[in-house]
This record gives C-alpha cells, structure tokens and sequence, in this order.
C-alpha cells in the first residue's frame, strides 16, 4: 500500500523540478542596446591656434569672439610658403586632436583656394567633415567667412553639426599708413630764414622802421633759388612782402601691387611720390609672394584692381567707384567672373 503523503511530496517536488528546468530553457529577453554617444566635438584653446606665424584658415563658434574667449576655435588649416600650400588642417574630438586632408570643393572660390562648399576626409574610412561657407569679399589679404556650418560625420553616430564663422589671411596688416611726422616733410622750412637777413628784397615799408639808407630795390643774386609758390605768395602777401609764404598743396600717391601666382595683394596711398607708393605697395605684396608687379599706381584720386579666373585688370580715376568700373571693363578682356579684389584712395 502507497503511503499517499509520500506520494504526494514527490509530485509536488517533480512539478518544481519542471517549473525550473523550464525557466532554464527559455531564452532570455534581450535587453535594449544602449544609444550610439555622441561627438564629443571641442573647442581648441586661443593658444594652440597661433595665427603669428605664417598664414591659416581657422573657423570659431560663432557664439564666441576668438579675440576675447579663451575658448572658440573649431577648425584650424595652416597655409605654408609662398604658395599657401595647405597643411594637414585639425579639429578636436574628445580631447584628441585629429589630423585630416581636403578631398573636394565646389561652389564659389576666393582668395587662399577657399571654396563655398569644402570636404576633409579624416583617418577613419567613411568618416568626413562636410564646411558650407558664406564668403565674404577679400580685403586686402584677408578673407572673412561671415557664417557657415560645419558637419561631421563619423560612423556609429549621430551626425553632429554646428554654426560657425571665420577667416582666411596672414594676420599681418599690409604697406603701413605714413606716419603724421612724415607728412610734415611736404611743408618747407620757415621762408623768412631763407631771405637773405640783411638785405630786403621787397618794399621798404616791411623793414623795420627808420633804416639808416634804403637802397634801391636789389636784384636777386643769381644762385637764389625761389621757392615753389613765391609767385603766387608775392600776390597774396601784396606790399607786406613778410608775410609767410603758404606752402604748395601736397598731391598724394597711391599703387597697388598684385602677385598673378599667388593673387597676393600690397597697396598704399597718401605717398610723397610715385616712386614712394610703388615701393610701399611691393614690401607689403612681398610679405606673400615673390612675383609682384605695380600694375596700377594713382595720384589724387582712387586705384583699383579686379581679378577673374585667368586674368586681371586695374583702373584709376577721381573717386572709387570709377577706378573699380574702369578695372572691372579692363578684366573682362582678359576673363570671367571679375571681381573688385582691392581699391584705395589717396585723401587728396
């Protein structure tokens, strides 16, 4: 006779046996995979992008100014030699600072090769960083890209992109303005000590009073050299032949020099002389390439050069507007697509 506690206990114990070898074979619910992290993009510190040597390409954060934070920069290409050969250009990911090459270009370009639209390919197969740019016109040997985006693509993530905004040049200013003291070499030395003291060449009542013989008017000695405007002082000074003697109104000049390799500009005005403003506009051309010309120099008035694809062309004229009309006409016998690269203006 089967003793039914028994058997009861071991069916109770079979039917948990079961119950665990079951959960045992069901297989366990997958858990959902944690979201792809995100670019970790930094900003480069003010002093690991040194703009003082030689030229570079660099875009910030267009929420901050590169002149104030000590953060803001997001990009960075330096442009080596004479021919602004690009360099590997950087961005900062992590902390690690990544090395990558341009591989296309399209849209509008400008000076230093930069182009509206500008692809780098970085280490990793099939990761890019993709730079839509709005230029601005060049000035002088800058140029500014007033806004822009920068996306970075990189497998795994979520695409990351953001706004930015920068510039293009050497960070060096160009020919210098004269200095004030440089200006005054225009006005002579004080005519009064060059009369001769003691013999007045104009009438007696400019002498001082009771001279012991007023000679009779003497001629001037042949070596007396008179001064440019003695002419026109005798009718402005009348019978008091003392009066100063007004110097001539300055003409300033101006040039503009262009290297056709490199399209590297110089410039000047305000210059005592053309020789002045073609030297002035060479030493700042020369800071970027060795094969300047002064195609275009200027007195009086206004300077412009115009450059395309294949060519250039300058004008000059009375006021800015005529110099650039007259170098964007000449331009256009040579190539397309001109554009105003540089003007300047002597002030008078």
């Amino acid at each position: 006779m089967v003793n039914r506690s028994f058997a009861g206990r071991l069916a109770r114990g079979v039917w948990w046996l079961a119950v665990g070898v079951a959960a045992l074979a069901t297989p366990a619910i997958a858990e959902p995979a944690p979201p792809p992290a995100d670019i970790d993009l930094k900003l480069f510190e003010k002093s690991e992008v040194d703009r003082s040597k030689g030229c570079s390409v660099v875009l910030w954060q267009d929420d901050r100014d590169p002149e104030k934070d000590k953060y803001a920069y997001v990009f960075a290409e330096a442009l080596a030699g004479n021919n602004h050969a690009r360099q590997p250009a950087r961005i900062k990911i992590g902390g690690a600072v990544i090395n990558m090459k341009r591989v296309a270009t399209g849209g509008k370009t400008t000076g230093y090769d930069l182009y509206e639209y500008q692809v780098y390919q970085l280490p990793a197969v099939n990761e890019f960083v993709i730079l839509q740019l709005t230029l601005a016109e060049e000035e002088g040997e800058s140029v500014d890209v007033e806004a822009g985006k920068m996306t970075i693509i990189m497998k795994g993530k979520p695409h990351f992109r953001t706004s930015v905004k920068g510039n293009a040049g050497c960070n060096t200013p160009a020919a210098p303005e004269p200095p004030v003291k440089a200006q005054a070499l225009v006005k002579p030395a004080p005519l009064v000590k060059a009369e001769p003291p003691a013999k007045p060449t104009l009438p007696v009542k400019s002498e001082p009073p009771a001279p012991p013989a007023p000679p009779a008017k003497p001629q001037p000695s042949a070596d007396a050299v008179p001064p440019p405007s003695s002419s026109a002082a005798s009718s402005i000074g009348g019978a008091g032949g003392g009066a100063y003697v007004a110097p001539p109104a300055a003409v300033w000049y101006g040039a503009i020099a262009y290297s056709p390799s490199t399209r590297a500009l110089g410039w000047s005005n305000n210059q005592l002389s053309r020789q002045a403003s073609e030297n002035s506009a060479l030493a700042g051309c020369r800071k970027y390439a060795r094969d300047c010309v002064v195609p275009v120099w200027f007195k009086k008035g206004c300077g412009a050069l115009a450059a395309g694809p294949n060519g250039y062309g300058t004008g000059w004229g009375a006021g800015r507007y005529i110099a650039e009309r007259v170098a964007l006409r000449e331009c256009g016998r040579h190539t397309r697509s001109c554009t105003i690269r540089r003007w300047t203006c002597t002030s008078r």
